[in-house]
C-alpha cells in the first residue's frame, strides 16, 4: 500500500511529497510492558524510528529516478504563483493543477458538514485520492445534500461528520477539523490589526513530544522497577495521542473564537492545526494573543507536563505565504534553541526570543504596561519620535557602551512642567527606564516592548 501511495504522490507532486513508514515485530506482552519491561518497549519505538529514518533516505526508487531523468523540463519559465512549481500548470493560468484545486476546495472545507466516501465510480465528487482498496472518491456536502444522496441509494464506503461529537447517523464517524477563520482574505486580516497594517504568521510546535510518547508515563522517582514502569504501555500512549489530537483539532476553534472564558473572538485564521503543531495567520496583534492563548491552554490541558514553542513573523499582506511560512519556521527554531524550550521568538529573531513566562510577565506585563500607562495618560502630549530616539540608543547599547548622557537627555525632554498632574507618573516612569537601560536582559526586553508598542500605536498608512 505504501508503495502504491508513494507512486501516486510521485506522479502528482514529484519529489515534493513522500510518506515514510516503519514497523517492528512485537508481541502483546511487549506492548503492555509485561514482557521485557520498559526497555523492550523503548526498543520498539527506537526500531520503528530507525526504520522510518532508513525509508526517508531511500525515498526514490530506480523507476522514479528514470522517470525524473526522462522528464522534459519546461522551457517557458512560468511558475505557479502559489507553490512555485513550473510543471502541471493549468492551461492559460498561473496556478498548478493542485493549487487551483486547493483554492477551490478551501472555502468548502470550512463550510462542509459531512464528507462522503463513495464506492461509485461515476458519481460526482470533489476529490479523488488513493486508498487501501482502490480510489477514494470524496464529496464535501451539506446535511441536506448528504441526505439526498443517501436517499438515492448511493453506495457509500464511509461518512464523516465534521466537528459533530454526537453523530446523528449510526454509521458515521466524527471528524474534528480546526477550521476557525475570522476572514479568508489576507488583506482583510491585515487591515483588522491594531496600529500597523501587517499580517502576523505564527507556527507552534509541542516540545519533546517524541520523548513524551516513549517515556512520558514512567515514574522515575519510584524505587521499585515494577512500579516505575507500571503505566508504560501502548494503550496509554494511544490515549495520549488521541487527547493531543483533540486539543489541536477540536478545542482550537472555541479557544480562538472566544467561547472559552467568554473572551473576544480573535481576527485570525487557522491554516493548519493538528497532531502537535499549529499554523495561524491574522492581524499581527491578535496572532500574538492567539499564541498566548494556545500556550496557556495547553499548559492547563496537560497540567504543566507539556510545553510548546512558537515563532511569530510580521509580513505585508502581499508577501507570499509560503515564504512567510519558511521564515516563521526559522523563528520557531530560534525559540527551540533556548534552554528548556517553552519559548517564543518574535519578529526580530534570536534577540526577540523569550521563554513564555518572561515574555508575558516581563515584556508585556511590565515594560509594555509601563509604556502604555505613561504614553497613554490623558495628559500625555508626546508622540512616538522620542521613543524612536530611545530605541536607537538602546539598540546601540546591545553592541557597544550605553550612551547614557543622550539617553538621559531624551528622557528629560519627556518631563512635564512643575506642578503638572502627571509629574509623579513621569518620575516613576523615568526611574524604571533608567534601571532597565542599564541591565542587559531588561534592556533587551524593553527594546521588544517598545517595538510592539510602536507597532500597536502607529497611525494608519
Amino acid at each position: 500500500w505504501n508503495t502504491r501511495f508513494n507512486n501516486w504522490l510521485f506522479s502528482q507532486f514529484g519529489t515534493r511529497l513522500f510518506l515514510a513508514q516503519g514497523y517492528a515485530p512485537c508481541s502483546a506482552g511487549e506492548l503492555t510492558g509485561a514482557c521485557g519491561g520498559a526497555a523492550r518497549y523503548r526498543a520498539l519505538f527506537r526500531s520503528v524510528s530507525s526504520a522510518v529514518a532508513q525509508h526517508k533516505m531511500r525515498r526514490v526508487s530506480a523507476d522514479q529516478l528514470r522517470a525524473l531523468n526522462a522528464a522534459a523540463a519546461r522551457q517557458d519559465g512560468r511558475e505557479c504563483a502559489i507553490c512555485g512549481r513550473s510543471d502541471a500548470l493549468v492551461k492559460n493560468g498561473d496556478r498548478c493543477v493542485w493549487c487551483a484545486h486547493f483554492e477551490e476546495l478551501s472555502p468548502r472545507i470550512q463550510g462542509f458538514a459531512a464528507c462522503l466516501v463513495s464506492n461509485s465510480q461515476d458519481g460526482p465528487c470533489d476529490l479523488i485520492l488513493p486508498g487501501g482498496e482502490g480510489e477514494c472518491r470524496l464529496s464535501l456536502l451539506s446535511e441536506a445534500a448528504l441526505a439526498e444522496r443517501l436517499a438515492a441509494g448511493e453506495r457509500v464506503r464511509h461518512i464523516y461528520l465534521k466537528n459533530a461529537a454526537d453523530a446523528p447517523l449510526p454509521a458515521a464517524s466524527c471528524l474534528y477539523v480546526g477550521d476557525y477563520a475570522a476572514a479568508n482574505s489576507m488583506e482583510e486580516l491585515a487591515q483588522s490589526a491594531r496600529g500597523i497594517r501587517r499580517l502576523g504568521v505564527c507556527r507552534m510546535d509541542v516540545d519533546n513530544l517524541g520523548q513524551a510518547f516513549v517515556s512520558g508515563f514512567e515514574k522515575r522517582d519510584a524505587e521499585d522497577p515494577a512500579a516505575q514502569y507500571q503505566y508504560v504501555c501502548i494503550s496509554r500512549t494511544a490515549a495520549f495521542s488521541r487527547q493531543m489530537s483533540l486539543f489541536f483539532k477540536r478545542y482550537i476553534n472555541p479557544l480562538l473564537s472566544g467561547d472559552f472564558g467568554a473572551r473576544r473572538a480573535l481576527r485570525v485564521a487557522v491554516v493548519y492545526s493538528g497532531g502537535d503543531d499549529v499554523f495561524l495567520v491574522g492581524g499581527w496583534d491578535d496572532v500574538v494573543e492567539a499564541a498566548l492563548r494556545v500556550r496557556n491552554a495547553l499548559e492547563q490541558y496537560s497540567c504543566g507536563a507539556l510545553t510548546i514553542s512558537a515563532g511569530i513573523g510580521l509580513f505585508s499582506d502581499h508577501f507570499p505565504i509560503r515564504a512567510a511560512a519558511s521564515q516563521t519556521a526559522q523563528l520557531e527554531d530560534e525559540a527551540k534553541e533556548l534552554p528548556g524550550k517553552d519559548a517564543v521568538a518574535l519578529f526580530g529573531g534570536a534577540q526577540d526570543a523569550y521563554h513564555w513566562a518572561d515574555f508575558e510577565r516581563q515584556v508585556l506585563g511590565e515594560k509594555m504596561a509601563a509604556l502604555e500607562q505613561f504614553f497613554g495618560a490623558e495628559e500625555a502630549q508626546w508622540g512616538s519620535s522620542m521613543l524612536y530616539g530611545m530605541l536607537a540608543l538602546l539598540r546601540d547599547a546591545q553592541t557597544d557602551r550605553m550612551p547614557l548622557a543622550r539617553y538621559a537627555y531624551l528622557l528629560a525632554r519627556l518631563q512635564p512642567p512643575r506642578g503638572a498632574k502627571n509629574a509623579g507618573l513621569y518620575d516613576a516612569f523615568a526611574k524604571k527606564m533608567y534601571g532597565w537601560a542599564l541591565d542587559e536582559e531588561s534592556r533587551r526586553q524593553l527594546i521588544s516592548a517598545i517595538n510592539i508598542f510602536v507597532y500597536r500605536n502607529r497611525r494608519r498608512d
